[in-house]
């Protein structure tokens, strides 16, 4: 009898202590947080604007408190793919994608490292396999990469199934550097022409009409480490041209192209 007297006692104590308690806690909402501007910090729901470069800081464990959660979107959600790839935060892409993402990621960095982190968003749209959905982004020195969504698993951990990355070539000819810059400029890859040339080189040709897609060269001296690579366009692309000034010795390295003068057919 007295151990049933005892125990009702104590309950009538600790209600009113732990009313104490949640008053004392909203007078002082300490665990309250918002988004602080860091990765992990906006809300997964807020999309980001367009061709807005996304910051790569490394984010927080998926478990730990603040992590990110599991955006309903597909541009958002490929969006924390880059930023957990380019942190190499493996235990998060592990969450945010299958096996398949997981090991096309962890290859690509084996084999040629974490690429430019300064990711631009493109376009997101239907992917050629139904229920999925592509989302494009291009960093600055114009690598590509297409991440692949499963829309059913929006919300959801394990959305994410391909990462592709489409990396900047740096070429040992004139000739193969000037078809490059003439391809990137048909696939619209603003950012891979700059990388090739320079920006200024770059706007004399994107925006100004079509790519000269199909073309000849032929190659002249120009001074002691440049030539001149002369582009000539053929069948619907006939009567365009441009001339290009590119070291003699590309050597593989970025900026190669130091003139570029489009001559006819760009306007």
């Amino acid at each position: 009898m007295l151990s049933r007297t005892l125990r009702a006692v104590a309950v009538v104590v600790v209600v009113p202590l732990l009313a104490a308690l949640v008053a004392c806690g909203k007078n002082n909402p300490r665990g309250s947080t918002g988004g602080n501007g860091q990765v992990g910090g906006v809300p997964s729901g807020e999309p980001t604007t367009p061709n807005t470069v996304i910051t790569t800081a490394p984010p927080p464990s998926p478990t730990g408190a603040g992590s990110p959660t599991y955006p309903n979107d597909a541009r958002a959600y490929a969006n924390e793919i880059l930023k957990a790839w380019m942190a190499k935060n493996y235990t998060r892409v592990e969450a945010l994608g299958d096996l398949a993402l997981v090991t096309q990621i962890k290859d690509s960095v084996q084999t040629g490292g974490v690429p430019n982190t300064q990711w631009t968003y493109i376009r997101c749209s239907t992917s050629v396999n139904a229920g999925r959905t592509d989302c494009t982004f291009r960093n600055a020195h114009g690598d590509e990469s297409v991440v692949t969504i499963i829309d059913a698993k929006l919300g959801k951990q394990d959305a994410g199934t391909a990462a592709s990355l489409d990396r900047t070539q740096y070429e040992s000819t004139p000739e193969g550097y000037v078809s490059d810059f003439l391809g990137a400029w048909a696939a619209g890859n603003e950012q891979r022409m700059a990388r090739l040339s320079s920006n200024t080189i770059k706007n004399k040709f994107f925006g100004h009409g079509n790519a000269i897609t199909s073309q000849t060269m032929n190659t002249t001296p120009n001074d002691a480490t440049t030539v001149i690579v002369h582009v000539a366009g053929l069948g619907g692309d006939l009567g365009r041209s441009a001339d290009f000034t590119v070291l003699m010795s590309p050597g593989g390295k970025a900026n190669a192209i130091k003139a570029g003068t489009c001559i006819s057919g760009c306007s």
